[in-house]
């Protein structure tokens, strides 16, 4: 990790250099229904959230804390992904202040230490980074 590499090509597909690979797939098409390795929520303006929320919206997002919030995320949204049917119910739902919580929880419970992990790449820093700090033999593997 670290080194510059030229970017691979795959067929008439190239892939990006290091760093670009977050804007590489921002470009690259329609994202999937679930996207681990996004770092972030797309982007959006206040008026296309308000167009989302729908009406009377805004008051309930006058009084919304941007802060860090309960441990397992709030029961709305916990319901709201349990609901687009990525967990049978509410409590299967564990919402994460970023990545990189989600990947510590994730090796936590596969307790990686002085296990063997292979992670495809290119891929998110964090993917290679966490379970190595965890203890973990970390191997990359092109795909």
């Amino acid at each position: 990790m670290g080194e510059s590499v030229a970017a691979p090509a795959l067929g008439s597909l190239t892939l990006p250099g290091a760093g670009g690979l977050e804007r590489w797939f921002a470009r690259a098409g329609t994202p999937p229904p679930l996207d681990l390795a996004r770092s972030g929520a797309p982007a959006l303006s206040v008026g296309e959230l308000l167009r989302v929320a729908g009406g009377g919206a805004l008051d309930g997002l006058l009084d919304l804390s941007l802060d860090y919030d309960e441990g397992a995320g709030r029961p709305g949204l916990r319901a709201a992904i349990a609901a687009s049917d990525a967990a049978r119910s509410a409590d299967e739902v564990l919402v994460t202040h970023g990545a990189v919580e989600a990947l510590l929880l994730c090796c936590g419970a596969l307790r990686v230490r002085g296990r063997r992990v292979l992670v495809g790449t290119p891929a998110y820093e964090g993917l290679l980074r966490t379970p190595a700090a965890l203890g973990a033999d970390v191997e990359a593997v092109a795909v």
